[in-house]
């Protein structure tokens, strides 16, 4: 696990920190993570396949349409006699 240092955290803000860690009985460390891992860890998934978001974003701007080939017949699968 990484660690990280905030060197200028607000005296106030890191009291906060220190009594919430002591109301839940864990250290500020630990206090701090979960403070984090709250804030960060909720991003709900994207909804949707990739193709249904990326055609969402584009057809904000009007859309693409793109001129496909055809598909080519398939090849024969190599033999290995």
């Amino acid at each position: 696990m990484d660690s990280i240092t905030i060197p200028a955290l607000d005296p106030i803000a890191a009291a906060r920190l220190s009594a919430r860690a002591a109301a839940d009985g864990c250290s500020v460390a630990v206090e701090a993570q979960r403070v984090l891992e709250s804030a960060l860890g909720t991003r709900a998934a994207p909804e949707g396949n990739l193709y249904d978001r990326i055609h969402a974003r584009f057809a904000r701007i009007g859309g693409a349409d793109l001129d496909l080939p055809p598909r080519e017949k398939l090849r024969s699968p190599p033999s290995f006699d």
